[in-house]
């Protein structure tokens, strides 16, 4: 009988394959689809499914150093821990590298790194939304106070070729299309230089905060410290 306690890693591998090609997917599916004509998925899908293969590839590299940490660890060694400065203990060498270990074994992190990430996209889609609307209006109110009558002939351009159509409703629907696919094409352009200038000047999203979280709150019951703090840090030294 299948023992659902029981941790394989197979299945972690696939879950974490999957949910990262998924995501990658999404993320590059808007931008293509703005596009007019027939939309080619099969490129896009081999590469989510290469993006989510190379992430997994790194996971499994972290994993492997930290076996290798396991079997280097030595009680010669131990980990000594500061909280602003402070020294509160330490730790032998072999039981934090089994604390690494058992926090990227932790499915938990994964799923808490997955909905920060998600946020942190959610947030910047967002803030580019803000800025592209905030484009588009002043672009148009800049055309109307500046060069009202090519506004209006615009305008009066697009009516005429919409009633002059056999079928209105088609006529229509081309000219909303072609605005959207600007409109999409806007949005996709600002996403990607509002995402490298902030990954530029601001720090990057913490996308490991809860391996280190887990990390500090399995020292802190290791070395019964009931202060919570950020600042924790860890210096390798010998044994007294």
């Amino acid at each position: 009988m299948l023992n659902l306690n029981k941790r394989r890693a197979w299945a972690g591998s696939i879950a974490f394959t999957t949910i990262s090609s998924l995501l990658v997917f999404l993320l590059f599916a808007v931008p293509a689809m703005s596009q007019a004509g027939q939309v080619s998925m099969a490129p896009l899908v081999c590469f989510s499914i290469f993006v989510g293969l190379a992430l997994e590839g790194i996971r499994r590299m972290k994993i492997a150093q930290a076996r290798r940490d396991i079997a280097h660890a030595s009680d010669a060694w131990v980990m000594k821990v500061e909280i602003n400065g402070v020294g509160v203990g330490e730790i032998p060498e072999p039981l934090y590298a089994n604390m690494r270990m058992a926090c990227l074994n932790a499915p938990r992190n994964y799923v808490v790194g997955f909905f920060e990430l998600l946020g942190a996209l959610w947030r910047h889609a967002v803030f580019t939304l803000a800025v592209t609307s905030a484009f588009a209006g002043l672009y148009l109110l800049a055309s109307c106070l500046l060069a009202p009558t090519g506004v209006a002939q615009a305008i009066l351009s697009c009516v005429a070729a919409t009633n002059a159509h056999a079928d209105a409703a088609t006529a229509l629907g081309a000219l909303l299309h072609a605005v959207a696919a600007a409109l999409a094409n806007l949005f996709a352009l600002f996403y990607l230089l509002l995402g490298g200038a902030r990954m530029a000047f601001m720090p990057p999203p913490a996308l490991l905060s809860a391996f280190h979280s887990d990390l500090c709150r399995r020292i802190r019951m290791a070395l019964d410290i009931p202060v919570v703090s950020e600042t924790m840090s860890l210096h390798r030294a010998r044994t007294a």
